[in-house]
Order: structure tokens, then sequence, then C-alpha cells
């Protein structure tokens, strides 16, 4: 994802057409331009942040547990 989104940015800048066939979950396939890749760069920046944040909240609770009881109360 990294590189299509720096070959679409490098492209668009450029002022040069760029489109990228893409395969989805379901085995099918779309084509992308410059903008759309990008969007994609930003949806998966929003969830790596999300998740590393919510590995921080888990690792601050694990650090606070004072007990097995309220260990085993946290959850993903």
């Amino acid at each position: 994802i990294v590189g299509a989104v720096t070959a679409a940015k490098i492209a668009k800048d450029a002022g040069q057409p760029f489109s990228v066939e893409w395969t989805l979950a379901d085995n099918t396939t779309v084509l992308l331009d410059a903008d759309q890749v990008i969007s994609v760069g930003f949806a998966m920046l929003t969830h790596i942040t999300s998740t590393h944040e919510k590995g921080r909240n888990l690792r601050s609770a694990i650090v606070a547990a004072e007990d097995a009881e309220s260990l085993n109360a946290i959850t993903w």
C-alpha cells in the first residue's frame, strides 16, 4: 500500500496519469486512480493508529492490574 501511495503521489505531482488494478477482499478487482490510492493509504493510517492506541491503553491496564481478577477482566 505504501508503495502504491508513493507512486500515486509522484505521478500526481508530475501531472502524469496513474491507475492501478487493486484486488479486494472478495478477490474482485477495481481500477483505482491516484486520489483513490492515496485515500486507501489514509484509511490504513487511521486503522493502524487506532490499533496502536488500543494496544497502548491495554498495556496500561495490564501494568495497572493489581490482581489476577482485574487482569482477567481486561479484554480487547
